[in-house]
């Protein structure tokens, strides 16, 4: 079974992005991946990358920066959330990093 996860973000409210920027990603995985430590690894590779891409920020401020962090928290929280394993849910709150910030190009 494909567990397919659709998100839309509206970045609406923010004082330095458009409400028209409104975007959205797609996230798949098979129910099997979670069964193991190292499948759970790959899917939160899988949710960094995915991450990473559509919560980069064109600009190079201090408060883009912050605000790419603060969407990358936030889309990872609503992410894990949707999936609903705790054991992922463990493995990722175990991993000493948060997800890198693909640099805009």
């Amino acid at each position: 079974m494909t567990l397919r996860i659709a998100l839309a973000a509206a970045l609406i409210g923010l004082s330095f992005v458009a409400p028209a920027q409104a975007r959205d990603y797609r996230l798949s995985l098979h129910r099997y991946e979670l069964e193991s430590a190292a499948g759970r690894s790959v899917v939160l590779d899988r949710i960094d990358r995915t991450v990473s891409r559509f919560c980069r920020q064109r600009g190079h401020t201090l408060a883009d920066q912050i605000e790419s962090q603060r969407c990358a928290r936030e889309t990872v929280d609503e992410i894990l959330a949707r999936i609903g394993d705790d054991d992922l849910l463990a493995q990722a709150e175990g991993r000493a990093e948060p997800p890198r910030l693909l640099a805009a190009r």
